[in-house]
């Protein structure tokens, strides 16, 4: 069985939420308790909030010591970090399996090529999720100036705070 890595901390909600379901659907699947190994590298989340900047040679670093540490391959429970995927993932001896694809792949298999982009202030005013959307055939609606405010306080104020 491969061991995961996943880029955490970044909203520890996220980190968290990805580790339940993984270990959920695992057992659905196999009804024991066999899990696979989870490897997290939690950031701190404040950095990139201060900075607003999310820095490839932290991300890359932080990836080669979950490789170190036995994963296999590597996720972001972070739409954020997702702004050097591109530049990172060529890079780094794990695949870095990519949140973008995979919302976009869900997406494709459902026949819908028009979706509304909603996230914290930073992956919205970003152009990394519309053009990896846009690679899949796929538009991506973005709110106004307005409700981008109201969204990301929503996240930070209720989703990482609780």
């Amino acid at each position: 069985m491969k061991t995961i890595g996943i880029l955490g901390g970044l909203g520890p909600e996220s980190t968290i939420e990805y580790y339940g379901h993984i270990t959920r659907e695992y057992y659905k699947l196999r009804s024991d308790y066999a899990y696979p190994e989870i490897i997290i590298h939690s950031f701190n989340f404040k950095e990139f909030i201060d900075t607003g900047y999310v820095k490839p040679v932290e991300i890359k670093q932080a990836i080669l010591n979950l490789h170190h540490a036995g994963a296999d391959f590597v996720v972001a429970a972070c739409n954020s970090v997702h702004i050097v995927y591109d530049e990172v993932s060529k890079d780094i001896p794990i695949p870095w399996v990519s949140i973008m694809d995979a919302a976009a792949e869900q997406i494709k298999n459902q026949g819908i090529s028009k979706v509304a982009l909603l996230g914290t202030i930073f992956t919205m005013n970003s152009d990394f999720f519309p053009k990896a959307l846009a690679d899949w055939g796929i538009e991506a609606i973005l709110p106004d100036a307005d409700d981008k405010k109201t969204i990301s306080e929503i996240i930070y104020g209720e989703l990482f705070a609780r």
